[in-house]
């Protein structure tokens, strides 16, 4: 014998919508005009903006950042950058030497840059672009490494993206190769060709990659515990 059962009609029509819930039909009226405040409209532009800049320095840092498409970390980069648009930190005519938020930002929260690496950044704006000052370093005492570490590079990136248009202005990446004995080794100062313009957000990002000696083969090390990546300063031209 058979059973018969209530037909269920899913779909929408008109502003009517049908679905079914945990077996329940069921009937939603959608509401054709959503009232926003002033602030939920002020708070949806500056999510948008801030993940429209973030996007374009994404792409620009990619030398640096070994997950570029990791969506956590997206949306913790977005982040920084919506609270220096909420506090009106970026207005024209008023730069910022240090922009807070974003200066110390690590891309790897399992493995933070500053804790990896333990070197101040000496940052200089000029004519032809960053000049980095780096001091004497020691890699044996400044470099925190996995076991059976040979070598260490690092990757030394600088991105400037306009903040009005969104558009990116430029970048220049460099890279150290440094091994990894207890000789102090001194480094002249580092050129990054990086435009200065007007309304542009500049960040320097700085990653480290090691390579160990396993089996008789050096080897890159791929373990997310040992790719720390982040930004170890940022400026406003405005």
């Amino acid at each position: 014998m058979s059973k018969s059962g209530l037909i269920l009609r899913k779909g929408r029509t008109g502003n009517i919508s049908f679905y079914e819930r945990k077996g329940v039909p069921c009937v939603r009226i959608i509401s054709k005009n959503i009232k926003q405040t002033k602030a939920t409209i002020a708070s949806s532009g500056l999510f948008g903006k801030a993940s429209s800049i973030t996007k374009t320095l994404r792409m620009l840092l990619l030398p640096v950042i070994a997950y570029p498409k990791d969506l956590v970390m997206q949306c913790r980069f977005r982040e920084p950058l919506r609270k220096c648009l909420q506090l009106g930190l970026l207005q024209k005519g008023q730069p910022i030497e240090t922009v807070p938020f974003l200066t110390g930002f690590e891309f790897n929260t399992g493995s933070g840059i500053n804790e990896r690496l333990k070197m101040p950044w000496q940052v200089t704006k000029t004519e032809n672009g960053l000049v980095i000052n780096m001091p004497e370093l020691n890699p044996l005492k400044k470099i925190i490494a996995p076991a059976y570490t040979q070598s260490v590079c690092c990757c030394i990136t600088a991105a400037a993206v306009n903040i009005t248009n969104h558009s990116a202005v430029g970048c220049s990446s460099s890279q150290l190769s440094l091994p990894y004995t207890n000789t102090t080794v001194e480094q002249n100062p580092l050129l990054l060709d990086i435009p200065f313009v007007k309304d542009s957000l500049v960040v320097l990002a700085v990653s480290l990659k090691y390579i160990v000696l396993k089996k008789g083969q050096r080897q890159l090390v791929t373990d997310k515990r040992w790719e720390p990546a982040g930004i170890v300063w940022a400026a406003w031209n405005g």
